[in-house]
């Protein structure tokens, strides 16, 4: 029996193909970004997935939760209504964006058929805000995980939601 020199052998593992195809984390990456520019979310970062092996898939974005004036040499000071009415828009739309966070978790678990059933699944998205903005009861940050057969079971309802899904902020 002939024998490959240890080299070979490490660059042919080092060089296999990863679990996750990455038009797969494409698709879902586009599918993310439409679901946050229909909540009128304005995107800082766009959606991006990478996989990394043993643990998991990480999607994460930077966005402001509604597009608020700017300060500029035409408008020095933003008003007081305007403020208040910024920040009662920014905090209606924080649960449809924890909603979306939530739907890409469960329709990732489908999706990403390659990915094993243990490896996790997690969504960031950092909150950024305006110097101006008031940031009472706004996280600075979302993120939200769970193991990829556990969100499948919560994807075919056999189990609920909440029970797959754990959320930081």
């Amino acid at each position: 029996m002939k024998m490959l020199p240890l080299g070979i052998l490490l660059s042919s593992t080092l060089l296999a193909a990863p679990l996750v195809n990455r038009d797969l984390l494409n698709g879902l990456e586009k599918s993310f970004t439409a679901d946050l520019r229909s909540g009128d979310m304005e995107i800082f970062g766009y959606p991006t997935g990478i996989y990394i092996d043993g643990v998991g898939v990480v999607f994460q974005s930077e966005i402001n939760l509604s597009y608020a004036p700017m300060v500029s040499p035409f408008q020095l000071v933003i008003p007081p209504e305007e403020k208040k009415r910024t920040h009662e828009k920014e905090l209606s739309h924080l649960p449809a964006l924890k909603e979306q966070m939530r739907q890409l978790l469960l329709k990732s678990s489908v999706t990403l058929d390659t990915l094993p059933p243990g490896e996790l699944i997690v969504v960031g998205v950092k909150i950024t805000h305006q110097a101006w903005e008031d940031k009472t009861g706004f996280p600075d940050q979302i993120v939200m995980q769970g193991v990829k057969s556990k969100l499948m079971e919560a994807k075919l309802g056999r189990t609920p939601v909440e029970s797959a899904i754990r959320e930081q902020e």
